[in-house]
């Protein structure tokens, strides 16, 4: 709105400098299906799907159902089947060096939600850890299962 109330005062300002007493012109205001792009909304259901694989749902669907053009705007209807919440339910690391204690996992925690991200975030810890005690040339390879769709057991 307030980019029409600025074309509206250029306008009047460019009458007024010509000597006119009054502006005439017409602003076309864009229907909703010029505005809608089907693309942008496909994106933002496969953005919101990352999010919820974020959060545990690793076999989330999120669906564009229907799309209604009123004139009062668009409407979209979008679905979203979450599936089973997945947790890490066992993390253990193997082949740490003996005698070295290992700081706490940094998002793979036991009952907290599975994510792809927390257990890089959690090996990139690991690294970070190992350099520090001179195991600059070390490797931390992740692995995991999921059992029964909700639980998830990852070895380092």
């Amino acid at each position: 709105m307030a980019g029409y109330r600025s074309l509206i005062r250029r306008r009047q300002q460019t009458a007024l400098a010509r000597g006119q007493d009054e502006v005439d012109f017409v602003i076309l205001e864009p229907r909703p299906e010029q505005v809608f792009v089907e693309e942008a909304w496909v994106e933002a259901t496969r953005s919101m799907e990352v999010l919820y694989r974020e959060g545990g749902f690793m076999q989330a669907r999120v669906r564009l159902e229907r799309v209604d053009f009123k004139s009062d705007g668009v409407w979209a209807r979008v679905v979203v089947d979450e599936g089973p919440r997945a947790l890490f339910h066992h993390v253990v690391v193997v082949g740490w060096p003996e005698g070295i204690k290992r700081d706490a996992l940094e998002g793979a925690v036991e009952g907290e939600p599975f994510s792809e991200r927390r257990v890089d975030t959690a090996r990139q810890g690991l690294l970070r850890d190992l350099g520090r005690l001179g195991h600059i040339y070390a490797t931390v390879a992740p692995s995991w299962s999921v059992e029964g769709g909700t639980q998830v057991s990852v070895a380092f």
